[in-house]
């Protein structure tokens, strides 16, 4: 099912990205996918979304009616294009992909902090400094407190991972004490 959801929703996502750029309204389509893709995972629009009595340009109209505000006219033909297909429901995976290309697009990718206690601003900024020059990207920082974590800090960067906490050591030299048979 992951592969089928993601098969049809990434061209979706890919089109509405190249329009996007091409207009220079990368932000704009942020916003209105984002909406859509809420709305979308609201539960009675769920409901409403297969339930058989509902038309397709009904649910348009519904997704037009609480976007009325945010979404342009392009945004109301893609809803219908969505439509024509049943595809309402592929909005939140549509959003995600498009993610996924604005940010590449705008180089910019994801950065995971876990640390024992709070990072001060200045640690914060070292930190993303230096992650930005290691993946030449600009780097978004998240960092969340975890006491567990004892000391130190561990980064997560896609698939890269730092692990410089007291707990990650500790199961380090446990690991090492374990295989060399002492």
């Amino acid at each position: 099912m992951l592969a089928e959801t993601n098969a049809i929703a990434r061209p979706y996502a890919k089109a509405i990205f190249a329009v996007a750029k091409e207009e220079n309204q990368i932000a704009k389509w942020t916003e209105m996918l984002a909406f859509a893709a809420f709305i979308a995972e609201d539960l009675n629009i769920k409901a409403a979304i297969q339930h058989p009595n509902m038309t397709n340009p009904e649910i348009v109209r519904v997704f037009c009616d609480v976007g009325k505000d945010v979404f342009t006219p392009k945004a109301k033909a893609v809803l219908e294009l969505l439509g024509e297909g049943k595809r309402f429901s592929f909005l939140p995976e549509i959003f995600r992909f498009f993610e996924v290309l604005r940010k590449a697009d705008e180089k910019l990718i994801e950065a995971k902090v876990v640390s024992a206690i709070p990072l001060e601003e200045e640690d914060k900024n070292k930190l993303k400094t230096a992650l930005e020059k290691r993946f030449m990207k600009k780097i978004n920082l998240t960092c969340i407190t975890d006491p567990l974590q004892i000391g130190g800090v561990l980064v997560r960067v896609g698939d890269f991972v730092l692990d410089g906490t007291l707990k990650g050591r500790l199961a380090k030299l446990t690991q090492a004490i374990v295989s060399s048979g002492i």
